[in-house]
């Protein structure tokens, strides 16, 4: 006996589930950090997945945000390119040394693959819920520096992920809950508030038992969103969906990437050839500082306009060129 390849197990897993559903329309989601792009369709006609989670998107912008650098975020310590490398072509690391992973190449090409083989998020209830303290980024990052965040989501190429309460702009944790039964629960608590022991913040025990309890009712009560109608949030969410259903989603098929680039260490421009010959242009700064930006033809669907060449701090402008 030997062991089963990881990748070779899932291609094979994507196949046989679509020759058995052969009449049905599915959409198959992988979640692979090793970033191997032979598992994504590079076309209708392959049998692999459809999609993967995009961690290193999540990942640069979370960096971009928050300037952490512990955990996996210390592989993104250069976030504007790195972004640009997502925006361009999906993955950040394509056989690049991972210093979270001792050095070791992470990923393979992905350049080939269309802008729909990547779910972007800047949150989601792994990289919410993994936190010790549970915190959305609302409480993390500059709110102007987060609403050009979220704008840039929703305004490229790639398919979209907005985290339960995002479009409100929840400031409640999400933190890690379970219910298990008493002693297994013991020992999810214990294993949970060991494995920050390598954090700085969490270096001392006493800090590590203020983790809350993921058993506890009260840890699952205080992760419940909060019930908001409208408010700011919720209008940048509605105003930014109505471009995208109107100016790119009908553009996405055939739609490549047409190179994108940081321009400054906190801003980042990207565009790409849609589908029907269009360009489209996105560009964000998550600096209060302006940033050099070279002018872009089209006309202008989002976002103030650039002065003097530079890209205003705080903001994410959209163009649109026929």
């Amino acid at each position: 006996m030997h062991a089963i390849d990881d990748s070779t197990f899932l291609a094979e897993m994507a196949g046989e589930i679509r020759d058995a559903l052969p009449e049905r329309h599915i959409h198959l989601v992988l979640e692979n950090e090793n970033n191997d792009a032979a598992l994504l369709r590079a076309s209708p006609a392959d049998k692999a997945f459809d999609a993967q989670w995009a961690d290193d998107w999540h990942h640069c912008a979370h960096v971009l945000l928050t300037r952490e650098s512990e955990g996996y975020y210390e592989d993104f310590q250069n976030p504007a390119q790195q972004m640009a490398r997502c925006l361009a072509e999906g993955f950040a690391y394509q056989g690049d040394p991972s210093p979270h992973h001792g050095g070791k190449p992470r990923g393979t090409p992905s350049a080939h693959l269309p802008t729909t083989a990547f779910v972007i998020c800047l949150q989601n209830h792994d990289q919410i819920g993994n936190r010790a303290m549970g915190e959305r980024l609302r409480s993390l990052a500059h709110p102007d520096a987060l609403r050009a965040a979220f704008a840039l989501l929703l305004f490229t190429p790639q398919i979209p992920m907005v985290f339960m309460g995002e479009e409100f702009g929840e400031t409640r944790p999400f933190l890690f809950f379970t219910d298990h039964n008493e002693e297994l629960g013991k020992l999810v608590t214990a294993g949970r508030r060991k494995e920050f022991a390598h954090f700085a913040a969490f270096s001392n025990p006493e800090t590590r038992e203020k983790i809350p309890d993921p058993n506890a009712a009260s840890t699952f009560a205080a992760s419940v969103p909060q019930v908001v109608e409208q408010n700011g949030w919720t209008a940048l969410c509605a105003e930014a969906l109505a471009i995208r259903h109107e100016h790119i989603i009908p553009r996405i098929p055939g739609c490549v990437s047409a190179g994108a680039m940081a321009l400054s260490a906190s801003a980042v421009q990207a565009s790409w050839l849609m589908g029907d010959g269009a360009r489209l242009t996105v560009a964000t700064n998550f600096d209060v500082a302006p940033a050099p930006c070279p002018p872009v033809t089209g006309a202008p669907l989002f976002g103030p306009p650039l002065q003097n060449g530079m890209l205003p701090g705080l903001s994410t402008c959209l163009w649109l060129s026929r």
